[in-house]
């Protein structure tokens, strides 16, 4: 046998640094991807939060002006009232 054929075969080289299996830069495109999900998410809570508050707010408007036109109707109301007393009390003064 040959002297050459006998001997074990050199140990596979331990990739070091940024070639490693299970380096740094190996998670680096994986929090990427992490911290883009977190955004999505996160920007996803604002918009259905910026909805809610939007209809939150067109509610609002709405019931100030149902009660704008109510105190209108309330105004007018004691105008045409107020109107009607006067013209009342002016036919009990006037002579007859």
């Amino acid at each position: 046998m040959n002297s050459a054929d006998s001997s074990p075969p050199p140990p596979a080289a331990v990739p070091s640094g940024s070639n490693a299996p299970y380096g740094p830069t190996r998670w680096v495109p994986w929090m990427m991807v992490a911290t883009l999900a977190i955004l999505c998410a996160c920007l996803a809570q604002l918009w259905f939060m910026t909805r809610a508050e939007n209809a939150l707010l067109r509610d609002q408007q709405r019931l100030t002006e149902l009660e704008l036109r109510n105190a209108r109707q309330h105004a007018e109301a004691e105008r045409i009232l107020t109107q009607r007393e006067i013209a009342d009390l002016r036919r009990q003064l006037s002579p007859r």
